[in-house]
């Protein structure tokens, strides 16, 4: 009874193994998957695109939005996508701007290209910050009106002499200007009066500010006499007359002119005696330029000519149309960086920014942004003449700059020109990052070979080579399904999702390489730089509904038989894409049973997020295909011989023989009306093949024998169409192998049956 027991047990275990693989063989699907770890240059998959992620210039992405239009619409020689000339011209221009205005980003200069470029040439010139004047150090010692002749005293820059006279406090200021300022006072005639004054002097400028007093005819009465010196008057008016004389430009101060009686007395001051000449002013008290009587007299001043600028603190404002220049030692053919403080605009006026060289060529031009706070900006300076001079146009009352530093920065590389890099790259010139010698040249270069995994800085990652997809079944249709948001097991070259993997918040395969650059999301660093390529094929069935559908981000392109079926380009967030291939079949002329190649290319390289879904009832790999064909000269098969077209979806390898199942070695005749006669299959040109790299083609000939022709033979077939039984499956060997398995599943079920006879006997 032991030994009946024993061969039962040995019996069901040969069957229920081999029925076992039959199902796990249809649970899933393998995708054949390549890997690879770029250099991530920190300046062109990512943060060339940074600021505002306008990818390539074609379309603000904000890191949301998907980018269509980079790439052309089949593939390139080399197999890979081909980025067109706008997205490459954009491109450049984003990382040329990218140098410019981010050239002082701390996360970019970790990065080795990134400094490279950016400091192309070292800055030349000295650190200018003129404009940010003070009491001791006005602005317009330096800066200088521009085709007007004036000058500059006190807080102004000035057209003729400026301020004249100012009253401040208790006196009166001269500006390094000779003129004569008088007044005439009411006294009592033959009373002694004592003149009291006090004058400020300046080392160097001392006895240049004087004073007289005369009588009414004009009679000289005191002329630089001490102070509290007597006098006397016949006449009943004198005049006051202090005036500037000699060569220097120091500002003198002229205060406290009153008279004393002999009963000791005083008079009013005649210069002031008021807090603030806001309030009241010594024009007002009958003073008058004895030069400049025709000049503006307003808020305490005599002035000379028009007011242009005003200094405000370390600031300037325009008051009237105008542009001042400031002489610099900061050579042309460099990047000027300038930073300053603007008031908000409280006005009408505007102010500008232009660059000259030293013949006053004007190489550059910007207009000052009218929102208020700090601003910083780099110009582009071409070549010209000598060291640069920066001009600064006012228009009408303009708001307040303040702070202004002009610094050099050094060339960064150059943007360059499309057609000549062609030629350079054409020529065998632009190879590797240091054949780089414009930012159109390193756009190039990484665009051509974003996806080349033999480009030196790309670099191949073996260690998973299949994707496995696990069958589902969606609205009673049968499909297979990867999600990198559900748990997965990396594990003997392959990666899939199972109850049993990790839970990772996105698509992460290279995390384990050691020497890969990570970058922190949600608070754990993954290689966010990496690609991955998929190419396969697949047998279009017609009619049956077949698609390719992708969920995920970021860059990622679909192209059958070389066309581009789906275009996600742009760093983006998770996007979806479905390819209909019965609609691709169609606008192709796919005949039904012919192989399709598909190529799937996904770049990831914005380290917030990494997402992959694969949806498909495609059977993607090394397929075999059967394809029919026409051995009668000028003579197309019609399509209803299509439909017998034998499919096979099975998975091959390199090295395994192929054999065309004995079933699909002959088929009927096809009858013909159109042409009238009759189709029939002459054979494959081989009944076996062997698996090689390129997969494998059978090539069936079908030759056209018309009705005449077959009257002349023995056997005439009148309607084979209708007896015909379509062949749309290939036996590929699968039939051979269910077919071992219900012989042994028999003899084992004879043998269990002999046995219980036995026993029962």
């Amino acid at each position: 009874m032991f030994k009946k027991f024993i061969i039962c047990v040995v019996v069901m275990t040969m069957i229920v193994p081999l029925f076992q693989l039959q199902v796990r063989a249809n649970d899933s699907m393998s995708l054949p998957v390549q890997f690879f770890d770029y250099d991530a240059d920190g300046l062109f998959y990512e943060y060339a695109l940074y600021n505002g992620m306008d990818t390539f210039g074609l379309g603000t992405s904000n890191n949301e939005d998907v980018t269509k239009g980079l790439v052309e619409k089949t593939l390139g020689k080399d197999g890979n996508p081909v980025y067109k000339r706008s997205a490459i011209e954009s491109a450049a221009s984003t990382i040329h701007e990218n140098l410019i205005n981010l050239k002082d980003d701390q996360n970019l200069n970790k990065y080795d290209i990134f400094k490279k470029f950016s400091n192309y040439s070292n800055a030349s010139g000295s650190v200018h910050t003129s404009l940010s004047g003070s009491d001791t150090k006005p602005f317009y010692k330096n800066w200088k009106l521009e085709n007007i002749d004036g000058s500059g005293d006190g807080e102004y820059l000035h057209s003729g002499n400026g301020v004249v006279w100012q009253q401040e406090t208790d006196g009166v200021l001269n500006y390094g200007v000779n003129d004569h300022l008088i007044k005439e006072i009411n006294v009592v005639p033959n009373t002694e009066y004592k003149f009291h004054y006090w004058i400020t002097e300046k080392a160097g400028a001392s006895n240049e500010l004087k004073y007289r007093v005369l009588d009414k005819n004009g009679k000289v009465l005191l002329d630089n006499n001490p102070i509290d010196t007597v006098f006397k008057s016949s006449t009943d008016t004198i005049t006051i007359d202090i005036y500037r004389v000699g060569q220097t430009k120091d500002v003198l101060k002229f205060s406290n002119v009153y008279l004393i009686r002999d009963d000791n007395t005083f008079t009013e001051n005649y210069l002031g005696n008021i807090e603030s000449s806001s309030t009241s002013n010594f024009i007002d008290k009958g003073w008058k330029s004895q030069l400049y009587n025709q000049a503006s007299k307003e808020n305490g001043k005599i002035v000379d000519g028009k007011n242009y600028w005003q200094q405000k603190g370390d600031g300037i404002i325009c008051l009237n149309d105008s542009a001042i220049c400031f002489d610099t030692d900061i050579p042309t053919n460099q990047y000027i960086k300038f930073n300053y403080w603007l008031d908000e605009q409280s006005n009408n006026g505007s102010l500008s920014i232009d660059i000259l060289d030293e013949n006053n060529h004007l190489l550059v031009s910007k207009e000052v942004d009218k929102n208020g706070g700090w601003q910083t900006f780099l110009l582009d300076i071409p070549s010209g003449q000598g060291n640069i001079k920066v001009r600064i146009n006012g228009q009408g009352v303009s708001p307040r700059m303040a702070a202004l530093s002009v610094t050099p920065m050094g060339q960064v590389l150059p943007l360059g020109q499309y057609q000549e890099t062609l030629n350079k790259y054409n020529n065998n010139q632009l190879n590797v990052i240091d054949d780089c010698k414009t930012c159109m040249d390193y756009a190039f270069l990484r665009l051509t070979n974003f996806y080349n995994t033999h480009f030196y800085l790309n670099k191949i990652d073996t260690t998973y080579s299949k994707m496995i997809l696990n069958k589902t079944v969606n609205n009673g249709r049968e499909e297979y399904l990867f999600d990198s948001s559900k748990p997965i097991t990396y594990k003997n070259g392959e990666f899939y999702n199972d109850g049993n993997g990790i839970l990772e918040s996105g698509f992460f395969p290279l995390d384990y390489l050691s020497n890969s650059e990570k970058h922190s999301d949600g608070q754990v660093d993954h290689n966010f730089h990496f690609g991955m390529k998929v190419d396969g094929e697949f047998i279009y069935k017609q009619s049956s509904k077949q698609f390719f559908e992708f969920t995920g981000d970021d860059d990622v392109y679909v192209f059958i038989n070389g066309h581009l079926v789906a275009d996600l380009g742009g760093a983006h967030k998770a996007a979806n894409t479905i390819v209909n291939i019965e609609d691709f079949a169609k606008e192709q002329g796919i005949k039904n049973g012919e192989k399709c190649h598909l190529q799937f290319f996904y770049l990831e390289r914005h380290t917030t997020a990494s997402n992959c879904k694969i949806q498909t009832n495609l059977n993607i790999g090394k397929r075999v295909e059967y394809k029919f064909e026409s051995g009668t000269p000028n003579m197309t098969l019609p399509n209803s011989i299509y439909e017998y077209v034998p499919i096979d979806e099975k998975e091959y390898y390199y090295g395994q023989q192929v054999s065309i199942d004995l079933q699909n070695r002959k088929f009927k005749d096809i009858r013909d009306d159109t042409n009238k006669g009759v189709w029939r299959f002459i054979g494959w040109d081989h009944n076996s093949k062997i698996m090689s790299n390129d997969a494998l083609q059978f090539v069936g000939k079908w030759v056209f024998i018309s009705d005449e022709e077959l009257q002349k033979q023995i056997q005439i077939v009148s309607d084979t169409h209708s007896n015909q039984n379509k062949k749309t499956q290939i036996n590929t060997g699968d039939q051979t192998q269910i077919v071992l398995y219900c012989i042994i599943a028999v003899i084992a079920l004879l043998g269990i049956v002999i046995i219980i006879k036995k026993a029962h006997k």
